[in-house]
């Protein structure tokens, strides 16, 4: 079976074989072996599945070798004590080397185990797919099954139960003596409707009929209860398969021993950079070549006084190296052997683990499988059972399906049609007599008239002219009206009989009791009658109610046929319908019968007179001229008549508008399907775009983390190379701040005293502004208070409204929401993602401004604070005065006592004041106080807020770099890693918050934000344009199979002689043909083939109603094509180059010219080599 779900065939092997590109497949075989195995083959299969780990590896005892190599350095010599370390520092990359082997055997073995896992479900996926297709198919068979089966039931035990009745309405009901009169003599002696019904197979029918009432039953149930069983069978399956869904897991778990094994490999190349530094030291040491040492170091004959030379020349030194390589294998047994081996055995418990889930893995395969094929298996006995089903009920409507139990009540209903048609003929040939005689009437007494004027134009006209012509004697010209009517046979059946025999069975067949007492007086519960039959019925209802109608209105369509072929339209008088309607509203009761039957014996009087309207000012339909025979209440009924039958026409045109419009509706509505279909594809395509273009995202986004990774690996090296030389800047600057801090404190003591004396001045200008101040804050609030609510209605209101409109659209959303749920669902998470990246977006600008705002509150009063004293120092010192940095304050305070002396001359008049001014005082000092511990308490805040601003600065960098993948540069990273240095003083802090928030260099972020949608922009650019070229060259292709409108289609001649029908070649879709026009237009005598592209496809089939120019078999579907020029939707500036045809590949080219595309008037090639045998086996192919 393949990836897709299909199962292969030899059918399709070949396609599947040669499939590439978006066709490929992948193939899983299935072993039903295992179906039917016992549980020891099955034990056996996962004993052989299960793969084996590595051996483990002994540890390695570090400790003791370094103890040993420690004890004899005293009595060994440097190159004895060289060759001891080196040989240690080998046996532990002996060590590692093992250890790291099997984790990568390891590591492989678990990322095969994964990817079997993952083709096991894969596989699973697919048969539960196929399963899932075939449940499907066999459930709407048998649904359809069920509907027809269900149908014909209940239509056979409804006749089941009416046929007593019928029987019994048929032995009560006496044929007419008329229709009696009439019957062949082989009718003889048969006077009810039961003397022509055999009784017998009748009986026999029935009991036929009840088996197949009880068969169908009993089948309908079976495959119901089936159908329901299978299709909980499968949910439960599927729903186990979903619970048991582990490939998260399996791939959380292969990235952890990736990453462990990432991590040994660190190790390893950490321990082999610590050996070849050991092995260039003992060189140097020793004085020896690198690639000579272990050779020198195993000579053991050396000369001893060599060996002293050097001991005694390198005794310092050696003694140091020798300490550092003791330290160094120290840190290697104590760090990087334990940790490759905690590594090692943590990936080999995690592989161990992998191995038990894919050994699970395999028996659950094995037991979903068996449920497959379990279901499958009964799936297919159904499909016979079901064949079996519609044989038996196709062989009984085969063998019923001229006279089975329905046919008694059609006896009834035939009988009525009879005597409707036998009334209908009499009262024909009556019309037909009566107004021919009428007609001759008329006529001949419009003759009269005319040789009256011509009379008159004789006796006095004539006399008076000087001139004389003999054609004015002529006599006017006779028209004679005569019918051919055979003489009417004498009958005795009248409407009432109809009425009668409808009536009868209206009482036999009616759904309701109350129809017993409804009297058939008239057309009008006659019609009533018809339509609330039962549905069985309702076929032969509407046959009797058009053949009633018919012979009701007979007289009616005759007077409407005169009106309309003599008369034309206009010849009703406005005027005189709006009288009649005037009277229409006086009159309220209804005509009896007796009174209806008087209306037409006046009416068919007035018939008489028809056609003599000339003279009359008011015309009706049927132009009556007045006489003195004429009463006013004939007048009058007429009037009726005529509005009655305008209000049928406007009532007709009404329904006409209202069917019209509910055409259009429709139609837009299936435009609006289309429309719908048409978005969907769109959707369709674009979420596969955006699927391509997230994986390429993502795959941008791991190398861009990988690279990130590695460069703060290698920055963090150079890092600690830096930090010596950072520390003494560092230590440089704190005592450089420190001074700073110093000199801030003094010169903040002496602002604080100035502060002390001038406070005083200050407070009750200061209170006097808070007040006011106040009151403004509070208009402000009442304000805003009332703009709130007024607010809070509008949002009241327009929330109602978009809630009405939520309304509707959730009912649009509704019904499109099942077709385009998983273009919604992939909609759905990318704007998520979208909608979070603005939250965050939002929500830093939100933190941004409101410390903004705070900031620039804090300015305000600081400005405020500096325009007081500025005030103040003005108020003493004059305009003049200002305060700077390097302002001297002695003349300032001899100012200030000058302005003392004068104050104290006026102290005198304020003394009576001086006690409730310290009272006030008191109260302000304490308020002061108050404002003091309030500065306390803020100062945490502010701070708060800082750091705040400084998290704000660093997450939105970070999420910048992050979310739109943007490789971060050292000095972003630098801007990263800084931190705010906690200080008393504001000032030093906010400017240090300054600082590095404009150290962010945002035109370059933009300018790498600019570059990234530029290019995600023209990678789109450049898919479409692919897309493009690919539908471009689709179009171009032959197709030979499954035929669509825009289809370059192959037509070949056929050897039918009658009509030389041009068929299109095929594989698999015959009965295509050139239609007859298209065939004219493109071909002549000398045309073997043709290419062209198809236009338009007609679908028919053979009957007697249409045409079969082909020669096909009866009730054979074949397609006209309409075809155009194959080229004429291309440009006219492309080359058109030379192209041959597939489909004539099995023509020989030796000695020939092989057809092709040339450029003619028509754009249609014709070849003129002659026809070949496989060419004539390729039309026979086609089925003509």
């Amino acid at each position: 079976m393949t990836s897709f779900g299909t199962q292969v065939k030899e059918s399709n092997l070949k396609e599947i074989l040669e499939a590439t590109d978006q066709s490929e497949y992948i193939l899983f075989c299935y072993d039903r072996q295992y179906l039917d195995a016992l549980p020891e083959e099955i034990s056996n299969l996962l004993d052989v599945e299960t793969p084996k780990l590595e051996p483990r590896i002994p540890a390695f005892d570090g400790s003791e070798s370094l103890k040993s190599i420690e004890k004899s350095l005293k009595s060994r010599t440097v190159s004895q004590s060289c060759e001891s370390y080196l040989s240690l520092f080998t046996s532990f990359d002996d060590y590692s080397q093992s250890l790291i082997k099997t984790s990568a055997t390891h590591t492989q073995l678990a990322k095969t185990l994964v990817d079997e896992q993952k083709l096991q479900r894969m596989a699973l996926n697919v048969a539960m797919t196929n399963l899932e297709a075939h449940n499907k198919s066999i459930n709407t068979n048998v649904k359809a099954f069920v509907a027809a089966a269900e149908k014909e039931r209940t239509r056979q035990s409804t006749l089941i139960q009416s046929l007593q009745n019928d029987l019994e309405i048929l032995k009560h009901v006496r044929i007419h003596p008329t229709i009696l009169h009439q019957l062949n003599l082989s009718h003889k002696g048969k006077e009810k409707l039961i003397d022509f019904v055999d009784q017998a197979y009748i009986e026999k029918v029935r009991i036929d009929t009840i088996k197949l009432c009880d068969f169908l039953s009993q089948e309908i149930r079976d495959m119901l209860d089936k159908v329901a069983e299978l299709e909980q069978c499968e949910q439960e399956v599927l729903t186990d398969i979903a619970n048991k869904n582990n490939l998260h897991i399996l791939d959380a778990t292969l990235a952890d021993i990736q990453q462990l094994y990432k991590k040994a490999q660190y190790l390893k190349d950490t321990r082999k950079r610590d050996i070849g530094r050991v092995s260039d030291k003992i060189a140097g040491m020793l004085n020896i070549p690198i690639t000579n040492l272990f050779a020198s170091l195993s000579i053991q004959n050396s000369s001893q006084q060599q060996q002293q030379q050097t001991n005694n020349k390198l005794s310092h030194d050696s003694k140091k190296t020798l300490d550092s390589f003791r330290h160094l294998a120290e840190y290697h047994v104590q760090n990087y052997l334990p940790q490759l081996a905690s590594y090692e055995q943590f990936i080999r418990q995690k592989v161990t683990t992998l191995a038990i889930s894919k050994r699970n893995s395999i028996q659950e395969f094995i037991k979903y499988m068996n449920a497959v094929s379990q279901i499958q298996s009964e799936i297919a006995s159904i499909e016979p059972r079901l064949n079996s089903a519609k044989d038996y009920l196709d062989e009984f409507k085969k063998k019923y399906e001229t006279y089975d139990l329905g046919s008694v009540r059609d006896i009834l209903f035939g009988y009525g049609a009879l005597m409707i048609e036998i009334v209908r003929r009499r009262e024909y040939v009556q019309l037909l007599a009566e107004n021919a005689t009428l007609l001759a009437d008329v006529m001949s007494r419009y003759r009269n008239e005319e040789e009256q004027r011509r009379d008159f134009f004789r006796r006095k006209i004539s006399k008076i002219l000087p001139l004389k012509m003999s054609i004015m004697d002529d006599s006017p010209p006779q028209c004679e009206i005569t019918a051919n009517v055979p003489p009417v046979t004498d009958t005795t059946l009248q409407k009432k009989d109809i009425i009668d025999f409808i009536s009868l069975l209206g009482q036999a067949y009616a759904q309701s009791p109350s129809y017993n007492r409804r009297p058939l007086s008239s057309s009008k519960s006659l019609k009533r009658l018809i339509t609330q039959q039962t549905n069985e019925d309702e076929k032969l209802y509407s046959v009797l109610k058009l053949m009633y109608k018919q012979l009701d209105s007979l007289k009616v369509d005759f007077l409407k046929n005169i009106e309309s072929d003599l008369f034309g339209p206009g010849s009703i008088d406005p005027a005189r319908i709006k009288n009649a309607s005037k009277r229409e509203d006086k009159e309220s009761q209804v005509l009896s019968d007796d009174e209806r039957k008087i209306y037409e014996a006046k009416i068919q009087t007035l018939e008489r007179t028809l056609q003599l309207r000339s003279e009359s000012r008011y015309s009706t339909s049927y132009s009556l001229v007045s006489n003195d025979t004429t009463s006013e209440e004939t007048k009058s009924k007429l009037i009726d008549t005529e509005k009655r039958l305008l209000e049928m026409k406007d009532t007709n045109e009404r329904q006409k508008q209202e069917i019209d419009e509910l055409k259009k509706a429709l139609q837009k509505l299936e435009q609006e399907k289309n429309q719908c279909e048409n978005e969907k594809e769109d959707q369709r395509l674009q979420i596969q775009e955006l699927e391509q273009l997230l994986e390429e995202e993502r795959q941008t986004y791991e190398h861009n983390r990988q690279s990130l990774l590695n460069e703060a690996k290698i920055k963090d090296n150079l890092a600690d190379i830096r930090i010596a030389g950072l520390e003494e800047d560092w230590k440089g600057k704190i005592s450089d701040l420190q001074r700073a801090l110093e000199e801030e404190t003094r010169t903040l003591n002496e602002l604080r005293i100035r502060h002390d004396a001038e406070i005083s001045d200050l407070r009750f200008e200061h209170d006097t502004r808070l007040r006011e101040k106040v009151e403004a804050i509070n208009n402000e609030k009442r304000e805003l208070a009332l703009l709130v609510d007024q607010l809070r209605e509008d949002l009241a209101s327009v929330n109602q409204s978009l809630e009405e409109e939520r309304e509707k659209y959730e009912e649009r959303l509704t019904e499109l929401q099942t077709e385009i749920a998983e273009s919604e669902r992939a909609k759905d998470e990318i704007k998520l993602l979208q909608q979070q990246t603005r939250m965050m977006v939002n929500r830093a600008q939100e933190d941004w401004t409101m410390k903004n705002e705070e900031l620039n509150r804090i300015k305000e009063e600081q400005t405020v604070v500096r325009s007081a004293i500025a005030e103040l120092l003005s108020r003493y010192m004059g305009e003049g005065a200002q305060i700077t940095e390097n302002t001297d304050l002695e003349p300032i305070i001899r100012a200030f006592q000058q302005n003392l002396d004068q104050f104290t001359a006026q102290a005198n008049l304020t003394q009576e004041n001086y006690e409730n001014l310290e009272q006030e005082a008191a109260d302000l000092n304490q308020r002061y106080q108050e404002l003091l511990e309030t500065h306390q308490e803020w100062r945490p805040i502010a701070i708060g807020m800082a750091e705040k601003l400084e998290d704000y600065r660093k997450m939105m960098l970070y999420e910048i770099i992050n979310q739109f993948q943007i490789p971060a540069d050292e000095a972003e990273l630098n801007i990263l890693s800084r931190k705010i240095t906690p200080s008393e003083d504001d000032a030093a802090m906010w400017n240090e918050i300054l600082q590095l928030a404009s150290s962010i260099d945002h035109q370059n972020i933009t300018r790498r934000l600019r570059k990234r949608v530029k290019e995600v922009h023209e990678l789109a650019r450049q898919y479409k344009k692919d897309y493009k070229e690919l539908k471009a060259k689709l179009s171009e292709k032959i197709s030979f199979r499954n035929f669509k409108v825009g289809d370059i289609a192959l037509f070949l001649p056929t050897r039918n002689s009658g009509g030389k029908p041009w068929a299109a070649f095929n594989i698999g879709s015959p009965y295509y043909f050139l239609s007859p026009a298209g065939a004219t237009t493109f071909t002549t005598n000398s045309s073997e083939w043709i290419v062209a592209r198809i236009t338009h496809i007609t679908e028919h089939i053979v009957d007697e109603s249409d045409p079969n120019p082909y020669g096909l078999a009866p009730q054979v579907k074949y397609y006209e094509l309409e075809v155009e020029c194959w080229k004429n939707q291309k440009a006219s500036n492309k080359k058109k180059p030379n192209f041959i045809d597939s489909g004539l590949a099995s023509i020989p080219v030796d000695n020939r010219k092989r057809p092709s595309f040339m450029a003619s008037s028509s754009n249609i090639v014709h070849s003129t080599s002659p026809p070949h045998d496989a060419l004539k086996r390729r039309r026979s192919a086609t089925g003509v």
